[in-house]
């Protein structure tokens, strides 16, 4: 498997929200259940459990993106051409930050509402 640049990743949130972002996670995880018994000797063992997802980017704050908290919509993540993973996903968040040195900074927390379908 060959390593890929990260400058021309995209996350996208509805059809016309392009978030200014230079840095965006995107977590795919499984709940686990402990199912360990006595008789496992202090051996844990673990149940595969409910799959779910989170997100979150950060970068100049835009002042004209609309995205607001509670919304729902299609996010997608393409951390390269032609390798888009998508759901649909709240808005959980958006914190703003200034400090003097910097330009403003917008960061977005998203948590997955259905499935998060991987590039096929």
């Amino acid at each position: 498997m060959a390593a890929t640049p990260g400058k021309n990743a995209a996350l996208t949130f509805g059809a016309t929200v392009t978030l200014l972002l230079n840095n965006v996670t995107v977590e795919h995880n499984n709940e686990l259940i402990d199912i360990t018994a006595f008789s496992d000797v202090g051996v844990q063992k673990m149940l595969s459990g409910i799959t779910g997802w989170t997100a979150s980017g950060s970068g100049p704050w835009d002042i004209g993106n609309t995205a607001d908290v509670g919304e729902s919509q299609t996010l997608t993540y393409t951390p390269i051409a032609g390798s888009t993973w998508s759901g649909t996903a709240l808005l959980q968040s958006i914190s703003l930050s200034s400090t003097v040195a910097d330009a403003n900074l917008a960061t977005y927390n998203f948590v997955g509402n259905g499935a998060l379908t991987p590039p096929s």
